[in-house]
């Protein structure tokens, strides 16, 4: 039993609500059964009650058992001082706030036994997916509306990292548009290592020198021109140490970064020297007020291969589209988006060639970010109850 499928029965209201009986045998009647809450605080806010022929409003509380309260130190947090309800699977306990005993309403017996057994089977089953023999029997409209949903999810959930560290940088926008460029241009192997070295050498301190000598200094910040075997440039160590010494640059540790896995065309050097290119373009701060087109121009002239422009769209230029757009506000962003992450062609990675083996297909990498949320962030995680796909089986 899992307290998500305790919210999602109230949620949908299914349960007997209109005669019902408390632990103490008073008669309960629940008229709102609130809206849901899912940060911190109460599980529904807003909800109506009435006990006994007298109509309470207030907040109502989820637990497995209601010994839960006090695990949880519900009774520490004014936050819980307005619950008007306690509903739990098994009462094992008596719940107060100061000396008032709250309502508590028990739902071992009023749960519909085969919609459980039926919950519990698919969330216990181990295969790559939990519904991967059952989801062919869903209607392709609902598959396609959570792919859309995650794909929301996706680009929201990253929408969150990059504004902590635009707090973290100090509201710095410069910054903030060097340092996801640069996690991008690392591509998943090295893109901690990428976000390190703009730690070392912040935008403004490169856009000192010129482009040769940025390429110079960020290599030499990287620790690959002095310490790695693999990358040696006699001319470039030398102008290296001037620029470190004059400027009192630090040099991170070439152990950082990773070549395993990696084509010679995208070990870290040739990515450094890429992003450097790529800072000095002239339109590089105002992507944002750019078109799709204009976007897309801008990275063909650069003469990047086709998949790593692709890279640095999906992982950089679209996040900070989509974080400029909930920002601002502004709907023509959501519209360049959309658009361009339906010009992408689909990603070819493990994940989408075992969608492929369930017949979910993609037109664009606007299908294929969405089936990686979708498998990552709902299905790996088991949440069933949260998913449009999940819940048409539960409900069949």
């Amino acid at each position: 039993m899992k307290e998500e499928y305790l919210h999602t029965l109230w949620r949908l209201k299914r349960l007997p609500l209109s005669n019902l009986k408390l632990s103490d045998g008073r008669n309960l009647k629940v008229l709102k059964t609130g809206w849901h809450n899912q940060e911190a605080g109460p599980d529904f806010f807003h909800g109506s009650i009435e006990i006994d022929g007298i109509i309470w409003h207030g907040n109502i509380e989820i637990h497995i058992k209601s010994s839960d309260w006090y695990a949880h130190n519900h009774q520490h947090d004014s936050a819980y001082f307005n619950v008007i309800l306690h509903v739990v699977f098994n009462h094992d306990r008596e719940v107060y706030i100061d000396e008032r005993r709250i309502p508590c309403l028990e739902l071992k017996n009023l749960i519909d036994q085969n919609h459980l057994e039926k919950y519990e089977n698919l969330t216990q089953i181990k295969s790559w997916i939990s519904c991967e023999k059952l989801i062919a029997n869903v209607p392709k409209e609902i598959v396609l509306n959570q792919i859309e949903n995650s794909l929301i999810d996706r680009l929201s959930r990253k929408n969150k990292l990059i504004e902590e560290n635009f707090n973290r940088l100090k509201y710095n926008k410069l910054n903030l548009y060097y340092e996801v460029y640069a996690q991008a241009f690392g591509l998943k192997v090295n893109s901690f290592p990428m976000i390190e070295l703009c730690k070392h050498i912040d935008l403004i301190s490169l856009w000192k020198h010129n482009k040769e000598q940025a390429k110079i200094i960020l290599l030499g910040a990287s620790g690959i021109l002095t310490q790695s075997t693999i990358y040696q440039n006699l001319k470039y160590k030398e102008s290296w140490e001037f620029h470190k010494l004059k400027n009192n640059y630090s040099e991170m540790n070439s152990c950082s970064w990773k070549y395993k896995g990696l084509r010679p065309v995208s070990f870290p050097h040739h990515k450094i020297i890429q992003f450097v290119d790529f800072c000095f373009e002239k339109d590089f701060y105002r992507i944002h007020e750019l078109t799709d087109l204009e976007i897309i121009k801008l990275l063909s002239n650069m003469n990047f291969p086709k998949y790593f422009r692709n890279n640095i769209l999906i992982n950089a230029i679209i996040p900070l589209l989509w974080w400029n757009y909930e920002r601002e506000n502004q709907e023509e962003l959501k519209e360049i988006v959309t658009n361009l992450l339906s010009e992408i062609p689909p990603e070819k990675n493990s994940i989408i060639e075992k969608w492929g083996k369930l017949n979910i297909s993609c037109k664009s990498s606007f299908e294929t970010q969405g089936l990686l949320e979708l498998k990552n962030e709902l299905c790996a995680n088991k949440k069933c109850l949260s998913c449009k796909v999940g819940y048409a089986i539960l409900k069949q």
